[in-house]
């Protein structure tokens, strides 16, 4: 029992809210395993549990953020594929029976939670990927997906062994119980994506469109976790577009493949600064007045503490989910806006993410100075 109510011990919900019932216990013969974020296992709302109370072959794995592992993990077999959307994944109804994979990986929980999953594990992209074919929009009516063609882990794992395996009885329950389980939450909740308190508007978040020549945009690849250490740092100086590459000698083992999800040749990492020379480099390029903004802020609050600086720091990230009510990746945003990046020259991921940081950057002072001049007009203090 928890908080004084009996619990069901399989699907892990009180037993008043028991979705044990809603589905058939399905024999998948291809395995799932469900990699999730450590935030989606907490959540109340999270559909993992239908799948766990369906399926007999069903794997979660809860990732530990601070294990960064880059090694394939041993529950992989060797004909493990991910369900992922990417620009080389391959829809899983134009598979040859013998193309298909023999497991199933899915990530769990919101898609930036994916994401950060993704990059943050090497092995994953090391993975074939597979992605579902167009189909119907999601039934997850309590939580809003970023878009429309988004589905819930609960139904693209469902689509996925519809097409792996259609002959497999009691899958359609799966379906029909992931509907049932939302009827009851609804009645529960009330109107669909109801908010408790009000999102707070944008025009409470600093003016970016006076501050936009004083920052300096950072972008950093670290070695991985635990206790994490830079390895290249990008920096973008707005006022002058002056732009900074810094790659450091690690001084604890790396993974080359970390090294080359970088985009970094091996050796110039092995023969990087010095941490000393790095501080002093970065000592020279961002003004006293600066303000060090990246997507998002805890990035560039890692960086100013290991290089033992105190410049103020912004996440961009925060101040467009306050704009739009919406988030996403990086890559994500810029698509979503349809902004364009004039490329720079900065080597590596970080050569592709600051010219997406200077696009949101430009975009948010736009709107910014757009949404106060709004509210100058009408008289509201913001």
């Amino acid at each position: 029992m928890r908080d004084g109510r009996p619990w069901c011990s399989r699907c892990t919900r009180p037993e008043s809210y028991c979705i044990c019932n809603l589905v058939e216990r399905v024999s998948n013969r291809t395995p799932i395993t469900i990699v999730q974020h450590p935030r989606e296992a907490r959540h109340h709302l999270g559909t993992v549990r239908l799948l766990r109370a369906a399926l007999s072959s069903c794997e979660i794995v809860v990732h530990d953020l601070r294990d960064g592992k880059e090694a394939r993990p041993k529950y992989l077999s060797s004909g493990a594929g991910l369900l992922y959307p990417s620009e080389h994944a391959r829809r899983l109804d134009e598979l040859a029976p013998e193309e298909r994979p023999e497991q199933l990986v899915v990530l769990d929980g919101t898609w930036p939670h994916a994401h950060t999953l993704y990059d943050q594990n090497p092995w994953l992209e090391a993975l074939p990927h597979f992605t579902l074919p167009p189909g119907p929009e999601s039934n997850y009516r309590i939580r809003k997906e970023p878009r429309p063609s988004y589905l819930s882990t609960v139904e693209a794992v469902f689509r996925a062994l519809s097409i792996l395996e259609p002959q497999t009885p009691g899958l359609a329950s799966l379906q029909l119980g992931f509907t049932q389980m939302i009827d009851r939450q609804m009645k529960h909740v009330g109107h669909p994506r109801q908010r408790l308190r009000p999102r707070a508007p944008f025009g409470r978040l600093p003016p970016l469109e006076g501050q936009l020549q004083s920052l300096v945009l950072v972008h950093i690849e670290h070695s991985g976790h635990p206790d994490p250490e830079l390895i290249h740092i990008g920096a973008l100086r707005l006022c002058d577009e002056k732009t900074l590459s810094l790659v450091l000698r690690p001084q604890k083992a790396i993974s080359e493949r970390r090294i080359l999800h970088m985009g970094l040749a091996l050796d110039r990492v092995m023969n990087g600064l010095s941490l000393d020379a790095t501080q002093a480099a970065m000592a020279e390029f961002i003004p006293v007045s600066g303000v060090v903004a990246s997507w998002r802020q805890n990035a560039a609050v890692m960086l100013i503490e290991q290089l033992g600086r105190s410049d103020a720091v912004i996440g961009l990230k925060t101040m467009y989910a306050n704009h739009r009510a919406a988030t996403g990746s990086l890559h994500a945003v810029a698509k979503r806006e349809s902004l364009s990046a004039e490329p720079i020259d900065v080597p590596g991921r970080v050569g592709q993410m600051l010219p997406l940081l200077r696009a949101v950057a430009e975009f948010l002072a736009v709107a910014s100075s757009r949404d106060r001049a709004v509210g100058a007009s009408e008289g509201v203090l913001r």
